[in-house]
């Protein structure tokens, strides 16, 4: 949704982008290649969107064994959950656990999205700097050491505060918009104007799918095997993410590597953010602001109120009990439809 907007509008604003194709010879030689980045951007949308449909119903599993209750689920076979009323101990006691879903959700929100608010400014610079395949082992990295963290907690059923951390090293790696943005960037240096827009979309798309694709296995796999073999399956996803970001050849780098990189700290970090907004030839610094405040209320806020909130507080609980099964349905219907113009 981010980007459709921000293209649409950088368009509408000007007849001139503010992006222009790099013409560095790391850009030309990576410009041949019809794929790129896509097989990343999947398999790493992959892994969050397996962990986006996991973890909420993690959480409930947990907050149900603290309380040595037997959650109730899809409705039985006589409609159990429909049917319960206030009164009824089983309803309290999901309210109960809805309740502390909710607070454990918010507060695992606010520490993985909060980071990525206030570094993304500084990943930008870094990209430009370091070049955008250097930079893009920030998040993979990231969330290798949360999916690593994620392993350990099922396994070792370590409090549930550890996989706050785990979220917020995450976070602090940039989650999946340091990916996505990263991603981008190196789209935008390797191709044309004229090219750019179905290049883009053909990113997005993959990532949209990349997310949907796993999200009925997943509830498959939780229901039939439990959440064990559902953690291996994103630490998998995330080891292909990995593979192919590492193995030479594969992902060349767009930015030449003769650049001054030689030291790098916040006071030049801060200095190239400041020149972002210096040059201000056909408005351009009007229409950074503008494009910058619409990315945030579009993709930031959306956040709050995403498919993961959605059916972690309500979906889960009664009245609809849904089953590991039916949050993979509900969750590939949902995240799906980015694809399509979201």
């Amino acid at each position: 949704m981010g980007l459709n907007i921000v293209t649409s509008l950088n368009a509408f604003l000007s007849d001139t982008p503010l992006v222009q194709a790099s013409t560095t010879p790391a850009a030309s030689s990576a410009r041949s290649r019809r794929i790129t980045v896509e097989p990343l951007a999947f398999f790493f949308s992959a892994s969050v969107g397996a962990v986006a449909t996991l973890q909420p119903q993690y959480i409930e599993e947990r907050l149900a064994q603290d309380r040595n209750y037997t959650l109730v689920k899809d409705n039985g076979a006589n409609g159990t959950c429909t049917s319960m009323n206030n009164s009824d101990p089983d309803y309290v006691i999901q309210q109960e656990i809805a309740a502390d879903m909710a607070t454990w959700s918010m507060v695992i929100s606010a520490l993985t999205y909060l980071p990525v608010v206030f570094l993304a400014p500084f990943y930008g610079v870094l990209s430009d700097r370091l070049g955008r395949r250097t930079t893009l082992y920030i998040p993979v990295v990231a969330h290798t050491v949360f999916c690593i963290l994620l392993l350990l907690i099922v396994y070792l059923r370590l409090p549930l505060a550890v996989l706050v951390f785990a979220n917020f090293v995450d976070g602090l790696g940039g989650y999946a918009f340091y990916l996505s943005s990263g991603c981008y960037a190196y789209i935008s240096d390797i191709s044309t104007e004229k090219s750019r827009l179905v290049r883009l979309a053909v990113l997005q798309t993959a990532e949209f799918i990349g997310v949907a694709l796993v999200q009925v296995p997943v509830g498959y796999i939780i229901q039939g095997y439990g959440f064990i073999s559902t953690v291996w399956l994103v630490v998998a996803l995330q080891m292909a993410a990995i593979l192919y970001l590492i193995i030479p050849s594969i992902l060349l780098e767009t930015v030449d590597a003769n650049r001054n990189t030689k030291h790098i700290g916040a006071v030049e970090l801060i200095h190239d953010l400041c020149n972002l907004f210096a040059v201000n030839t056909q408005s351009r610094r009007y229409r950074l602001v503008i494009i910058f405040t619409i990315y945030f209320f579009t993709d930031i806020i959306q956040l709050s109120t995403s498919a993961t909130t959605l059916y972690g507080i309500y979906g889960l609980g009664p009245p609809f009990c849904w089953s590991s099964v039916i949050v993979g349905y509900f969750g590939v219907v949902f995240m799906s439809s980015g694809a399509f113009g979201e």
